[in-house]
């Protein structure tokens, strides 16, 4: 890891905490033979620092994290994570609210920055109703690239990603993250 991977993340997260993180974990360099599932122990610290930082509404909830060796995924996309809210029955075995599971292999390509930002996606996923308790939280824009060349701003989640965008390019920043591989 460069010191130049830790250079400008983003307001709330401390270099110095992400690098305790990765002193204390480490990286597993190898998959264990005859194991589906591992603990993924650098990704459950970075949701600890993420959680704090970013997703308040979360440090009660109760999130395993682990790897699998890969994960399926649609047609022409690479899974890297996916996070679901625990089955009424894992709950009461495991004493867990929500389930991210992470493709070991994809994790393996992945950047510092990358991997964080993978973990505050899947975070991004975890919510909690006041009337129902805790809940899957679907992507704000899901669309084809070409639907949204062809007729622009036809959607909600449309204008306001559009509207995010805009405040990059008022404030003449770069995107954050971007090659940063």
């Amino acid at each position: 890891m460069s010191v130049d991977e830790l250079e400008g993340l983003p307001k709330g997260l401390s270099a110095d905490d992400v690098r305790l993180a990765l002193a204390e974990i480490g990286n597993v360099s190898e998959w264990p033979i005859d194991s589906t599932y591992m603990d993924a122990q650098l990704p459950a610290a970075f949701s600890k620092l993420l959680r704090t930082a970013y997703h308040g509404e979360l440090i009660s909830a109760r999130i395993a994290h682990l790897f699998k060796q890969k994960l399926g995924g649609r047609a022409g996309c690479k899974t890297v994570a996916r996070a679901k809210k625990a089955s009424p029955e894992l709950t009461f075995l495991a004493d867990v609210d929500f389930v991210i599971v992470y493709s070991w292999t994809a994790w393996g390509g992945l950047t510092l920055w990358q991997r964080l930002a993978v973990v505050d996606h899947e975070l991004s996923h975890c919510g909690r109703d006041p009337d129902v308790g805790w809940i899957t939280v679907p992507h704000d824009l899901e669309e084809f690239g070409t639907i949204a060349r062809r007729w622009g701003d036809w959607q909600p989640g449309i204008t306001e990603f559009r509207r995010q965008l805009d405040l990059f390019a008022a404030q003449g920043a770069a995107r954050p993250g971007k090659d940063r591989r």
